[in-house]
């Protein structure tokens, strides 16, 4: 099975506090791909928050890309897998400068294809505007930013934190495309409702992962929703972990 763990890490907020239980977590799914969005650097205060993770974990190589660079820190994204990486390429999302919730942010969609099991799988990994309006415009960006890098790949996964609940016009386009992306969580739990933010009452449902036709979804279920012996939970959102079966 392709193990598969999507998380959005909260920055630099409580870190030191929340690292070792983070990573701890993440060492306990054993997965093959990890996604993390909000992964920080401070200037001058190396390592980047993919860097400590890995100081924990051990067996992955990673890509790790800054999105929204400023004066004193950059945050981006970060991929993590277990097996080899043929390529890598990012898009930057549009943005609209005269939308408050939107200019703050440069926000981009990470690509890695890598081989699993002599299968080639195409990973998508995007962290979404907190505009309504732009999350709907990039929605379309990011099918057609998929379409040019997986070509007639249908071993295809879209994960990430998109600031969009499921029922909002963002998430039917990608349901919508071409691209037959189908919605873990909801095609293995038809009756919960999945919450992801924010933690612990995980009243949204905002973070995703998205499979494509030739991958069957065995399992879907959050990750760090209860805190450690100290009261301290790994992040502001629960993960995601997927198992999948590869199709031919």
């Amino acid at each position: 099975m392709l193990k598969i763990l999507v998380w959005n890490i909260w920055n630099y907020n409580q870190w030191e506090a929340r690292l070792p239980y983070l990573a701890q977590c993440i060492k306990d799914v054993d997965a093959d791909v990890v996604a993390l969005q909000e992964v920080r650097y401070n200037y001058l205060e190396a390592p980047n928050q993919a860097d400590d993770l890995l100081n924990y974990l051990q067996g992955y190589d990673a890509i790790v890309q800054p999105a929204a660079v400023g004066n004193r820190h950059w945050e981006g994204l970060a991929i993590f897998t277990k097996h080899p990486i043929k390529r890598v390429n990012y898009w930057g999302l549009s943005r609209d400068m005269a939308d408050m919730r939107d200019a703050p942010h440069q926000r981009i969609v990470l690509a890695v294809e890598l081989e699993y099991k002599g299968v080639d799988v195409c990973v998508f990994n995007s962290h979404w505007s907190l505009s309504a309006e732009a999350r709907q415009r990039t929605a379309k960006e990011v099918v057609d930013f998929i379409e040019v890098f997986a070509k007639d790949k249908k071993h295809t996964l879209l994960m990430g934190d998109f600031n969009a609940e499921p029922h909002e016009n963002a998430i039917e386009i990608l349901k919508a495309s071409h691209l037959q992306l189908h919605d873990t969580w909801a095609g293995l739990h038809e009756s919960e409702t999945g919450g992801t933010w924010e933690v612990p009452t995980l009243e949204k449902r905002i973070d995703y992962i998205f499979h494509g036709p030739l991958l069957r979804a065995v399992s879907c279920k959050q990750v760090g929703i209860r805190p450690n012996e100290d009261g301290v939970y790994p992040s502001d959102h629960a993960g995601l972990a997927a198992e999948f079966e590869i199709m031919d």
